[in-house]
């Protein structure tokens, strides 16, 4: 089962939400439009942490010994509740240099 890019996106900004648009640039970085309209860049390397991350996730198909999954009596886990938090972009406000003190006329 490949990952798609849409998967990757989610991850990446930790959302649940599929994101409106996903493109891979010439640089190999994903630029992401996320549900609520903010855009984010991630670098190849993001990217590559992301993929793994997923694959780690990614439960690989069960193995059934001789059709005895539900002859053991074991009771599948349940699933958590709990819901990834959404993206936080902290922004600065830009800030000014500071200004030099005016010299005294000599």
């Amino acid at each position: 089962m490949a990952i798609e890019l849409k998967d990757i996106a989610k991850y990446l900004t930790k959302t649940e939400e599929d994101p409106l648009k996903v493109r891979i640039d010439a640089d190999a970085s994903l630029v992401v439009i996320a549900h609520n309209g903010m855009k984010f860049r991630f670098s190849g390397d993001q990217i590559a942490k992301a993929e793994q991350a997923l694959k780690l996730k990614t439960p690989a198909a069960p193995k059934e010994r001789d059709g005895a999954k539900e002859r053991d009596g074991a009771k599948p886990k349940p699933k958590s509740t709990s819901k990834t938090p959404e993206a936080k972009v902290a922004s600065k406000p830009a800030q000014k240099p500071p200004s030099k003190p005016a010299k005294p006329a000599s």
